[in-house]
């Protein structure tokens, strides 16, 4: 399972919100109703706002991993730092046989994206996503966000005088 730090994450999912309607601004996004897709996602309808759909994303995946023989998270940020170790960790601990040579993807999964690896690489490790965020946005999701599974995915939390 792919997790990502919950501040690039809110982010990443206001610029690109899938099945919800795009607002103008990320302040108003963060405090916004998200709709959640119950069915598929087995979510609490009532925690539907975007840091709240972080919290059970990941709360979901860390149940998994504690329960499951064989699952593993893996942070988006070690896999862009080192994509071959942090496969290859995840194979060796998911005992999955590896290929004998590596071969890195360097085009982004979506059609209309033309980023390449290097681009996600450069944006997520230099955290460029924190030019988005003001100390008001970051105080409202640190009100949301679970900080026990925030350490726990090996994340800090950003405090809001620091926000960028």
């Amino acid at each position: 399972m792919l997790v990502k730090n919950p501040y690039s994450w809110l982010v990443s999912f206001f610029r690109r919100p899938y099945h919800g309607t795009r607002t103008e601004t990320l302040d108003a996004f963060v405090d916004r109703p998200f709709p959640v897709m119950t069915g598929r996602e087995n979510a609490d309808p009532s925690a539907n706002l975007p840091a709240q759909i972080w919290n059970q994303k990941n709360t979901a995946y860390v149940a998994l991993e504690d329960a499951a023989t064989y699952a593993s998270i893996v942070r988006y940020e070690d896999f862009l730092e080192d994509e071959e170790g942090t496969l290859s960790r995840t194979a060796e601990a998911l005992s999955i046989p590896k290929k004998e040579a590596f071969e890195s993807i360097e085009n982004a999964s979506k059609v209309a994206d033309t980023a390449k690896r290097s681009d996600y690489v450069d944006y997520y490790l230099q955290e460029k996503w924190r030019e988005d965020l003001n100390p008001a946005i970051v105080a409202r999701i640190n009100g949301m966000l679970d900080q026990e599974l925030v350490e726990r995915l090996g994340y800090a939390r950003i405090e809001s005088e620091h926000a960028l």
